[in-house]
């Protein structure tokens, strides 16, 4: 006897037909069967393209749906609270786009919902989708395996383009400036590699920081931005609006036993390093390096050697380069659902760990 699939309700037609879509149809027994979007006709276009037989400008009418056994919130932060709490009270699995939500009280709501949904065996999952990528699960694999002996000092920075980019979304006003949307380089981009220091090396605690805005103003594009949209150095914009939201970030903390462990970045930097990590043991040693390369050595061992992760995922081909690692979450969150899996995804309770983090930087 076959198993049914896992029907999917998707909410949001940006990043949502861009990545998540794509990475439905890596995933063997998982069926799109509605998509929902704020503009109707958007939900209209994306129903045909996708062949999809169902659409709607309504959430909770995709919720209501019989067929409907997730549903996927793919909109920005603001909304997240209402519909993943829909969704749940209607019976649903839900996967929530990061960050979870605005700040750690409606986190927590979101948190005690998905706990009190877990009894009616729901499951619910926030998209940290690099949680999948093969070397973050290296790392993660080797620090439990004592690689480093007692993490003693973790640090990472986050050096990116993204705000000085005009090809990259967060170089022009929108939605990512505005901090009642949930906008921000902290909420957005940290908060991903917040969720993977979590993943790797255990609980955050007491967080203390500064935020700052190195660009004030954005220029406004000359059209209604949907994700993906090309945009470029000759994209038509009409005068700047001030943005509200950081672009940078630093912070100390210690995380897991008692580590010490050091935050900074930025995403409005011109001829950025990248993104780097380094964790120091009174074992050993591992660097991932900005061109991707993870190195380590034991202590005694000499210098430092390129580590192969063990894990794999399928090459992202034409799409996004993270439907595979997306891919890799939904047939987890699927495992779960019919009670198998390595359940490697974060949950709401994680989300909502992760917004005190993020709150207590912003000093809130």
């Amino acid at each position: 006897m076959t198993a049914r699939p896992l029907r999917i309700g998707l909410v949001g037609t940006g990043f949502g037909t861009r990545v998540h879509v794509p990475a439905f149809a890596r995933c063997p027994g998982v069926e799109l069967v509605s998509i929902c979007s704020a503009r109707l006709d958007r939900a209209k276009e994306a129903a045909e393209r996708f062949d999809v037989p169902s659409f709607t400008d309504d959430f909770r009418e995709l919720i209501d749906r019989d067929d409907v056994d997730l549903v996927d919130v793919c909109t920005p932060p603001d909304s997240h609270l209402e519909i993943s709490l829909a969704a749940l009270d209607a019976g649903r699995h839900v996967l929530c786009e990061k960050p979870l939500a605005l700040d750690a009280g409606q986190a927590e709501q979101m948190a005690v919902a998905a706990r009190a949904a877990e009894e009616r065996g729901l499951v619910h999952a926030v998209n940290h989708e690099m949680r999948y990528l093969p070397v973050r699960r290296y790392i993660r694999q080797l620090v439990a395996e004592g690689f480093l002996g007692r993490p003693q000092f973790v640090t990472t920075a986050i050096h990116v383009d993204h705000g000085t980019n005009p090809s990259m979304e967060p170089y022009y006003w929108g939605w990512l400036a505005e901090s009642g949307k949930g906008g921000g380089a902290l909420m957005s981009l940290f908060s991903h590699h917040l969720d993977l220091l979590r993943f790797c090396f255990g609980e955050i605690h007491d967080p203390s920081g500064r935020i700052a805005t190195l660009i004030p103003e954005r220029p406004v594009l000359g059209f209604e931005y949907r994700d993906g949209d090309p945009i470029g150095p000759d994209t038509p914009t009409f005068g700047t609006r001030p943005v509200d939201t950081d672009d940078t970030a630093a912070f100390t903390a210690t995380i897991g036993d008692g580590a010490v462990l050091t935050v900074s970045g930025s995403w409005s930097l011109h001829h950025p390093s990248g993104v780097r990590l380094e964790v120091y043991g009174d074992g050993g040693t591992l660097q991932l390096l900005p061109d991707g390369r993870l190195v380590g050595s034991r202590a005694g061992d000499g210098e430092p050697r390129e580590l192969t992760p063990t894990f794999e995922l399928p090459a992202a081909g034409d799409d996004h380069y993270l439907v595979p690692a997306l891919a890799a979450l939904i047939t987890d969150v699927q495992g779960a659902v019919e009670g198998v899996g390595d359940r490697l995804f974060a949950t709401f309770e994680d989300g909502w760990r992760l917004q005190q983090t993020i709150d207590a930087v912003r000093g809130h």
